[in-house]
């Protein structure tokens, strides 16, 4: 009796977490219903439901020269501070899994901070230490912040790939030999590569979205995407806002979906 009380209960609990992940997903989807189809519309203003529908807004946005120009620059800053982010990150993860460094624990603690600092204090406090040295309105300013933002980010996935590496091929390698540089390009580098990706395009994307920095360290000469929406929202109500915030969802989902089956690909091979 009560081996069957309890089963009903689980499986009342699993219906329930069921419900609430469906309800989190449908508020989580409930913006995207409604930006796309405004991104056709014929309105001046942002207006839904569209009272027509058109693509005169994307015509407007892929033949804009401001729009490519901002365009032109996300990618740039992002390309950056992807680098950065994987450049920091891997030897920080290789360190700490591998190396034997006292405090790695601190060290995880220090790579995790930018998670915990909000955004507008790092954004202050890197406008305050570029603008003195010309670099509050550049594309090397604004990636250096937002590829050091992106850094806990790509820690994440490479230090992942770190579980499934085996340190006996290490071992076995330098004691052939192997230097340092050697063994870690042809050793421990096929190992983790799933997770320099996945962390690299995770820190791409964040730049990609990334708008807090860009309003305080954006110019003329740098200003991103989220910037030019930012703009475009506070001095009047741009419809092309619609257009560009579909663009950069869908791009954003195909660069997730890529990061997703690099990660399964690279399973089945080593199966």
């Amino acid at each position: 009796m009560r081996e069957t009380n309890h089963s009903a209960a689980t499986k009342s609990g699993a219906v329930a977490l069921d419900i609430i992940a469906v309800l989190a997903i449908i508020f989580l989807l409930l913006p995207l219903l409604i930006i796309i189809p405004m991104s056709f519309s014929s309105s001046l203003t942002l207006e839904f439901p569209p009272p027509n529908w058109s693509v005169a807004n994307y015509q407007e946005f892929f033949t804009s020269v401001e729009w490519r120009r901002a365009t032109i620059h996300t990618f740039e800053v992002g390309v950056l501070a992807m680098i950065l982010a994987v450049a920091v990150a891997t030897p920080t993860a290789y360190a700490v899994n591998i190396s034997r460094i006292r405090g790695r624990g601190v060290v995880q603690l220090l790579v995790m901070l930018p998670l915990v600092v909000p955004l507008i204090v790092v954004a202050v406090a890197a406008y305050g230490y570029f603008a003195p040295r010309g670099l509050s309105d550049s594309i090397v300013g604004l990636a250096l912040v937002q590829g050091m933002l992106g850094v806990p980010l790509a820690f994440l996935a490479i230090n992942a790939s770190f579980d499934q590496f085996d340190k006996a091929q290490l071992v076995a390698a330098q004691s052939l030999g192997a230097k340092p540089w050697v063994a870690f390009a042809r050793v421990v580098y096929p190992s983790i590569r799933p997770g320099i990706v996945t962390g690299g395009l995770f820190a791409f994307v964040f730049s990609f979205n990334e708008v807090v920095t860009a309003i305080f360290l954006g110019g003329p000469q740098s200003e991103t995407l989220p910037k030019r929406m930012w703009d475009g929202i506070l001095l009047q109500v741009d419809p092309i806002i619609a257009v560009v915030s579909t663009v950069m969802i869908l791009f954003t989902v195909l660069l997730m979906g890529a990061a997703l089956g690099a990660r399964r690909l690279s399973k089945r091979v080593r199966a």
